[in-house]
């Protein structure tokens, strides 16, 4: 038994130390259209750990979730190219054969903008991802990562990105970029707003999205709630890339949610994941159009929501029956016979209460009354004729 213990601890360390380093590969820059001097896609990946890495079986994925299985060997502080061609062409790059790897492309071929790249390890674990709404293949240009921003910068493959601030934006004073950045006018904004009551573990909730100075062209949106450890534990439905409406992980950009240009206004419906059906209490709302923000928010149980309504509606009734047990005094009672005769028999009881019949009460008395004298006076109308 002890043995097994040690052998159960050791594989789980493990696994562990496998993650961790794992965690340490990253995208590292992504040339997503063919308008540069090797004519085809590419994906750089980072090593910032001290010991050699061996990917084996990772995959790669795009927005349309067409994964592809990749091997390959990283050094350690060293960089590992993904291309979208044949083998020959890790030629052309300044990089160790073993370092680069060949798809026939990268997901189902990057899109040129929007579109979002991932990286998986070989126990498929989401190790990181990137997203870009830009195009910049009339420049040439490929996304960089810089200390926590992508930047738009001419391509570096298997060297250390350009990050210097003084190397001006590509796509600024170029009217031929069909989603250029004017700084004259004000940035895509977003906020979004929702009912805390509704944000319920086991119920869909929406969520109002709210985008203003829009530029002319289309958006992709990202929404999703995580726990304190960083788990996506939230659903959004919307439009995936083949424009089928679906429910996704949060993970997953909601294709063309916003056309531009001006101010618009849309509504998403969100829902817990399954796997966090117990999850409740604080937690955050993300959600990313070009730059991402993330807002406090709570999650309510279900059992929790149906036990107030139900207290709520029992104060409600015991101040009902309060009110009617506090009546004293003369009562003015309006109904039936059966109510009046109740009231009657407590009058017998309590001398100082005084009973008052409505309108229609007394009406309903007086056709009874004339009916009876009626019957009465028939039956004495036909003996009289008997008689005779």
């Amino acid at each position: 038994m002890k043995k097994s213990w040690i052998i159960l601890l050791g594989l789980i360390i493990s696994l562990l130390s496998v993650i961790c380093v794992s965690a340490e590969v990253r995208i590292n820059e992504v040339m997503h259209h063919t308008n540069n001097s090797f004519g085809f896609e590419w994906v750089e990946l980072y090593n910032s750990n001290n010991e050699n890495m061996s990917l084996i079986n990772w995959k790669i994925g795009d927005l349309t979730t067409s994964n592809k299985n990749f091997s390959l060997n990283i050094s350690a502080n060293g960089f590992g190219i993904i291309i979208g061609s044949g083998k020959e062409n890790c030629l052309l790059f300044n990089i160790p054969l073993k370092s680069c790897c060949a798809l026939s492309q990268i997901g189902s071929g990057l899109n040129d903008g929007p579109e979002e790249v991932f990286i998986y390890n070989e126990s498929s674990f989401l190790i990181n991802n990137m997203s870009y709404n830009k195009n910049l293949k009339p420049f040439g240009k490929s996304f960089q990562f810089c200390s926590g921003n992508w930047l738009e910068r001419n391509p570096t493959p298997a060297s250390q990105n350009n990050c210097s601030t003084s190397q001006s934006n590509p796509t600024q004073n170029n009217t031929q970029n069909p989603i250029q950045e004017n700084n004259s006018n004000p940035k895509a904004s977003i906020s979004i707003d929702w009912n805390d009551d509704e944000i319920i573990n086991g119920d869909e909730f929406d969520i109002e999205v709210n985008a203003k100075n829009l530029k002319n062209q289309k958006y992709n949106f990202k929404i999703w709630i995580k726990d304190d450890e960083e788990n996506i534990i939230s659903d959004r439905y919307g439009k995936d890339s083949s424009e089928k409406e679906v429910w996704k992980s949060g993970n997953y950009y909601i294709y063309n949610l916003f056309e531009g240009p001006g101010n618009k206004t849309e509504t998403i419906k969100l829902k817990i994941r399954k796997g966090f059906s117990d999850f409740s209490g604080d937690a955050e709302i993300c959600f990313k159009l070009e730059n991402q923000k993330c807002e406090a928010i709570e999650v309510l149980k279900k059992e929790a929501v149906v036990n107030k309504n139900n207290t709520e509606k029992i104060k409600i009734i015991s101040k009902a029956s309060e009110s009617t047990n506090s009546i004293s005094g003369d009562v003015i009672k309006l109904g039936s016979s059966k109510s009046k005769e109740t009231i009657t028999n407590n009058q017998k009881n309590t001398d100082s209460n005084t009973v008052y019949e409505s309108k229609n009460e007394k009406i309903k008395i007086y056709a009874i009354i004339s009916f009876a004298v009626l019957c009465l006076g028939l039956v004495i109308l036909v003996l009289f004729n008997k008689l005779n």
